[in-house]
Parts: structure tokens; sequence; C-alpha cells
């Protein structure tokens, strides 16, 4: 767990432990010291208890049973301590490594477990005294009470610890891919051939770690297959190995062009691998047809993530090989070259995903000198393609337009997987489509977006800009952008569930507003911001009145329900320089910057006027109730000139709101 990660689960459990009134603490049971979250709101008699180094041992010692017992069962466990307090523990599941356990409640339900624990430690000749002394401090726990806040507790934590798990896997991920791609950048230099596969082999073995890997390439006078270049422990066996295009492995990842790994000894020996070797993994490197190398990993255990991103970049860097050879034998090409590569760098740099979207359209059809082309993306819940970007076409002609699988041309890109050039729409066999009024050509490229193997997208170009068809170099073109738009999607699909992740831990659940931690560090900004440019600052505290009593009648769903309302009403009464916050309970907070007394207390005004009218609640009996709050205000710099003032005295008048009558905006007067 990351120091940002362990800060915010530590604020977390002191909001959930002052909430509950139950003690928190959090234990790794993957580590020596299990330890990994202070407790929050230690129980008098368990603070007794471990100053005496006998019974602390003792109690100890329980605890890290029931934990055990509470991480194997991986699910809610209730016991009692060797105090005879009450307790719970909640198994969390995070990367499978770690395994953490969060332990709450340490209560009495009734007097009799404190009398029952002083006759234990009698038996045992210890001092009873210290014990006494803390009597006069415990208050006894309702066990109903007690369950729903263990069941509120695990409510909170369970998809903390999942979203952690989430965001390391996804940031694992994202870091192999990141290192993917950055070294497709650094392939595309001006090597030599054994050079490039050399980095190629030696990257790839450090990124998966390979045992052994190698490429293999058919002999031009032959035509049999041999090491071309070899990294790992067994180069030497490998030196002499000879292969047939035909015959068995390699026949089936020629023939089919995909991915195939063996355990089988039989096999691996018919192979011509060495004998000794106990898992094979082939790939098939760039675009199928005869010469095509191959990618192997030998007693390598590869997962199947990591065999589609090898075969993902393995199809990639076959597209940097043939731009070599096209950059030798076609010098007036080199134009085109370095602007994928400018391209690829573009892309690098756009995290937003419309941003990212219209990049690519804009580059592809500049990159393959055409004047329209279009961006598809598919749906995962219809399985429809969906017009992301457009560009040569009026937008709205085709807003909303959507093509399901194996419809039209990009339909059958999108089912398929496979690229398609047609250089003559009225005589391929493949489409044998008229030559349409809206195209000057009967040229098209569609290319699939891939990731993971799996086709999300499509990219369409059409008319050239010479009226010339499309031909295979721009068809390998179009793939290379299409490998570097996949990744690119991927890294701004990463970032927006990262984005969103951020906005889950700033924000309230129940509510929709901030939450308390976030409000504290805006409002301590706020009031630095204030100081500096002499500008005044107002604070809204605000309660909702009668509120445990509406529970108790109503129920904690009509309950939710109110503090559901109450948040929507703040933010539809609120300037969007205004930032409003759940402060706990029933309790909420509004910070107006740049806001004097005056606008401030129209601000409150209305937001009273507007629940008092329309804040209406449906209990179990479908009866609406109407829901009123009670404002406090207070403004820097004419009510305090420090942020704890402005705190006390809107609380203050909050105080006064509430003695008044309730249903009220008071403003703090000295």
């Amino acid at each position: 767990m990351s120091n940002y990660d362990a800060l915010s689960w530590k604020s977390i459990q002191d909001n959930l432990a002052k909430l509950t009134g139950c003690s928190l603490s959090s234990f790794d049971t993957s580590k020596e010291t299990k330890f990994f979250c202070e407790s929050v709101g230690d129980h008098p008699i368990c603070a007794a208890v471990h100053q005496n180094p006998e019974l602390k041992k003792l109690c100890e010692s329980e605890c890290e049973n029931q934990i055990f017992q509470a991480d194997r069962s991986e699910h809610r466990k209730f016991f009692k301590c060797y105090a005879n307090l009450n307790l719970f523990a909640i198994p969390l599941k995070t990367d499978g490594q770690e395994r953490k356990v969060l332990v709450g409640g340490k209560v009495y339900f009734s007097y009799q477990e404190l009398q029952d624990f002083k006759t234990k430690i009698e038996q045992l000749n210890i001092n009873t005294e210290p014990f006494l002394a803390k009597s006069a401090e415990i208050k006894l726990f309702d066990k109903e009470s007690f369950m729903n806040a263990s069941q509120l507790i695990e409510s909170v934590a369970t998809p903390f610890f999942k979203n952690l798990h989430l965001k390391k896997a996804s940031e694992a991920r994202s870091n192999k891919l990141n290192t993917l791609f950055n070294l497709f950048h650094e392939l595309d230099q001006n090597f030599g051939e054994r050079d490039f596969y050399g980095l190629f082999l030696n990257a790839l073995g450090i990124i998966f770690n390979g045992s052994t890997v190698a490429i293999l390439k058919p002999d031009p006078v032959t035509g049999e297959y041999k090491t071309f270049e070899a990294f790992g422990k067994k180069i030497y066996e490998l030196a002499n190995f000879t292969g047939k295009e035909g015959s068995g492995l390699l026949r089936q990842v020629l023939e089919e062009g995909l991915p195939y790994s063996t355990r089988e000894v039989q096999e691996i020996v018919k192979g011509g691998f060495p004998e000794d070797t106990s898992l094979v993994h082939l790939f098939p490197v760039g675009k199928p047809g005869k010469n095509q190398p191959i990618l192997v990993f030998l007693d390598t255990p590869l997962s199947v993530e990591d065999i589609q991103f090898i075969s993902l970049f393995g199809n990639q860097t076959s597209i940097i090989l043939e731009n070599h050879s096209l950059s030798e034998a076609l010098r007036n090409h080199r134009k085109d070259s370095k602007t994928l590569t400018e391209f690829s760098h573009i892309l690098g740099s756009t995290l937003d995903s419309e941003e990212l979207f219209k990049t690519i359209i804009e580059q592809t059809i500049s990159i393959l000198h055409a004047e329209k082309g279009s961006l598809m993306l598919l749906d995962e819940e219809s399985g429809d393609l969906k017009i992301k970007v457009i560009k040569g076409m009026n937008q709205k002609i085709v807003e909303g337009h959507r093509i399901q699988a194996g419809q039209g041309i990009s339909g059958k890109v999108l089912e398929e997987g496979t690229p398609l050039m047609v250089q003559d729409m009225a005589s391929d066999p493949r489409v044998l489509l008229n030559k349409r009024s809206r195209y000057k050509t009967a040229s098209f490229i569609s290319v699939p977006i891939k990731l993971n193997e799996r086709t999300v997208g499509v990219i369409n170009v059409a008319d050239k800009i010479n009226d010339q068809a499309f031909s295979e170099k721009d068809l390998q073109v179009a793939l290379a952008i299409s490998g570097y738009a996949s990744m690119a999607i991927e890294r701004s699909e990463f970032y927006r569930r990262s984005e969103e992740l951020r906005q889950i831990s700033i924000t309230d659940p129940l509510s929709g507003l901030l939450n308390r931690r976030y409000f504290q560090e805006r409002i301590a900004e706020e009031m630095e911001r204030s100081k500096r440019h002499k500008l005044p600052l107002s604070l809204i505290i605000m309660d909702i009145d009668n509120f445990k009593k509406f529970n108790d009648l109503h129920g904690h769903l009509a309950g939710d329900e109110a503090i559901r309302l109450v948040g929507k009403f703040l933010r539809n009464n609120i300037r969007t320089i205004d930032v409003a916050a759940r402060y706990g309970g029933e309790e909420f907070t509004v910070i107006l910057p740049q806001t004097g007394k005056a606008d401030a207390t129209q601000i409150a005004q209305r937001i009273c006027l507007e629940i008092e009218k329309n804040a209406l609640v449906s209990d179990e009996q479908n009866q609406m109730m109407g829901i009123t709050a009670s404002l406090g205000l207070a403004t820097f710099p004419e009510d305090a000139d420090s942020l704890e003032d402005l705190f006390k005295h809107a609380d203050r008048a909050l105080y006064l709101a509430k003695a008044s009558g309730k249903n009220r905006v008071v403003v703090y007067t000295p």
C-alpha cells in the first residue's frame, strides 16, 4: 500500500470510528508486523489490559487467533476478546499477496460482561483496581447498533480495498504498456536487422522475465527456419536449430497466424527444440506471408494477457521493419516516417478522450494524404460501432448513427478483426459497391483498432488527395497508426478510470457532495487565498432539523433520502465557484469564496427556503414528509481572522438558529 493510499485509508478509518463509535484497527496478516493502521477510539478497559504484561499477552494471543480465523474464512466474524469485549473482524481482499483484516468494536453490551471479566482476572490473582477505576468511563453499546455499525464499516472498507486492488492491477498493466510503448519508439531507429532483433529480444526477455527468447527466420536458400538471434539460457542449444515451414509447431503458427503454446514433450522435441524444454510459446511476427519471422519463448510462464501483449507488440514491430526497408528503398517517403514518429509523440501527450479521437483522425488523414476519414469505437453494451469523429463530412449527418457488427464495411472489419484496403469498389469481390456520390474516388482503407487482440474500433480513410488509389504501403502505414492509436486509447482509458477513482475518493456517496476530508483541504486553501488577496470568504454550516427524531419515526431509508435531497438542493442553489460538502451525519457545509456577508446571506436564505418548500421524503407507507434545515453563517475577515474562529462562529450561529426555532438562517454577530 502506497503512502497516499495508507493516508487515505487512515482518514476513512478515523471517520468510520467517529461515525459508528467503534474502535477500529487494521492488520496485514501477510506480514510479520501485522499492525498497519493504528487503532482509533480504543476502549478504556482495553487500555488497562495492555498495561498489564500478563493480560496483554493473553489478550493479544486470543485476538491474533480470531484475526487468523477471519482471514481464512473470508467472511465477517464476531467474537469476544479476553476482556469479554465484543469485536468484529472483516477480511479485506487486496491483490492476493497482501491480506488485510479490519478489527473493530471493543464494546460491552451489558455490565455483566465486564463483571465476568473481573471474575476471570481475580482467579489469576491480578489486581482489579485499575479496571474498577475505568468502570465509570464505560458506555454500553446496543447490540443491534453494533451489528449495523459492522455492516456499514464493511460496506465502506470492502469497495475501498477492491478499488485499490484494481488500481494496482491497472498501474502494473499501464507500466508494462508504457514500457512497450517506449520500446516501440526505441526500436524505431535506423538499426540494422540484427541490431534491431538484438534489442527487441533483450527488451522482451527483461519485460516478461524470459528464460530464453529467440527469433527464427527462414534461410533464403533452403527455406528452413533457423535461429537468427537469441537471448537467455539456451542460446547455445538453439544455435543449431532447424525447422521446416510445413512441419510441426511452425506450420501451426504460420498457417493460423496466431500464437501457440505447448508443454507436450513429444511435440516440443519433434519441433526441433531442446529435449529438456518444458514449455514453448511461439508468436508470428509481422504480417502473414512467406519468410514471416517467428518469436520463441522457452521455459517461460506467460499469462494470457502477456501473450496478448507480446502478440500485439510483435505485429507492431513488423511495421518498423517494413518502414526501415521502405526508407532504404524509397527515400521520398522519409517525410511520412518522420510524421508517424511525431504522430506517436502527439498521441503520447494527449489523455483527454475526445481530443485524442480528434487528433487520431486528423493526423491519419494528413499522413495518408486523404480528404475524408472517421473513427468508430465499439459500444460494449450494444455491440454496435458508434462514430466518434468524422472528417470531411458534416458531423450532424451521422450523429447518433450506429453500425452493427458484420454490417457494411466497418461492421465487417469489426467482426473479422482484419484490415481492408480496396482500390476499386466496383470491381473488388470483397465489397462490390458502386462508387457513392459522397466519395471522389473508388478507393478506401478500413483498419481495426485492437486492444489485447480484441477489436474495439475501426479507422476509415477515403479520397486520396491526388485522386489515386490507396496502396499496400498506405495500408501498412494505416496499420501502424492503428497500433499507435490502440496504445494511446488504452492509456487514455486508464487515465479516465484513475480520475473516476479519484472522484470517488473525494465524494460522499450518499449526498453526492464532497466529503469532509476534501472539504477541509479546500477551506484551508480558500482561507489562504482570501488572506493573500484580501478577499472576503463566507462559510455556511447547515444541519437538518430534528434528524434523529425523523430517522426514529420514519426509518433510516427515509433518513438517507433526506440527505440525498439536501445534497441535491445544495448543488442546485450554489454557484460554480462555491464548494458544498457533507461534513458528517446530517451536517453540511458550504464555502462561499470572494463573498461578503450580504451576498452570502441571500444564498443561505435561498437554500433554506428551497429545502422548506420542495424537500419531500416518502416513508414506508408512501406518505410525504417535509424537512427543514437550520443554517449558521460567518464571514472572514468581518467575523473572524482565522480559520478556527470562522468555523467556531459559523457553528455558534447554527446553534442560535436551532435554539431560535430552527428552519432559519442566523448570521453571526459578535
